[in-house]
């Protein structure tokens, strides 16, 4: 079967997932195809599918590609995108996985979304940059942007403590360091955010 053809396929919810897996092992070899048919008019879903191939392919030759995809209309492809970006290590994946911080949150867990997990994987580099979020007008902003600063700096404190299996001593410790530095909450009084936000961007001077 003709890489062509198991691009068709990815538009037939009965033999995408057979295409999809085909694809991708295929690899490097399948890429320019690929972008070939996002130039094309496809369906949303069409279009997402052949995204996701392209982000477990991880070529650097779809950087344009997932850059492309932060001026989609749907938000699953521009999350695509900037998690596309990050993995490639393209120097605007910061600012992409910034931007797109809201789309397509988990289902089960609406806090989380895949920039929240990129930003998260970045670690302290991108707190100085996350702060402003902080103190957005957008309540979900604001409760995603809390979340890359609860995981970021309960990784910090587990990296530092490198504490034995099971241990709860790193929780302990992060939960010390979030109450000392202002316990921030996404819904909490405007005056109480900025508190916590001056705290914090003291913290992050400091390390």
């Amino acid at each position: 079967m003709t890489t062509e053809e198991l691009i068709k396929q990815l538009a037939d919810p009965q033999m995408r997932d057979a295409a999809r897996d085909r694809l991708i092992k295929s690899g490097a070899a399948v890429v320019d195809e690929l972008h070939s048919a996002l130039a094309t008019d496809l369906e949303t879903e069409h279009h997402r599918t052949i995204i996701r191939v392209l982000l477990e392919l991880n070529d650097p030759r779809s950087e344009e590609a997932f850059r492309s995809a932060l001026d989609s209309d749907d938000e699953v492809t521009r999350a695509i995108g900037a998690s596309g970006l990050y993995k490639l290590g393209a120097a605007d994946a910061l600012e992409a996985c910034l931007r797109t911080i809201n789309d397509a949150p988990d289902m089960l867990h609406y806090d989380i979304t895949p920039s929240v997990r990129a930003l998260t994987a970045m670690g302290l580099p991108v707190l100085k940059s996350l702060l402003p979020l902080l103190e957005a007008d957008d309540e979900r902003t604001r409760q995603h942007a809390q979340k890359v600063l609860e995981q970021v700096t309960f990784n910090e404190i587990k990296r530092e403590l490198n504490p034995p299996p099971l241990s709860q001593r790193a929780q302990t410790e992060w939960m010390k360091l979030w109450e000392a530095n202002g316990s921030y909450q996404w819904n909490a009084a405007g005056e109480q955010r900025r508190e916590a936000i001056k705290l914090w961007e003291h913290w992050i001077k400091s390390r």
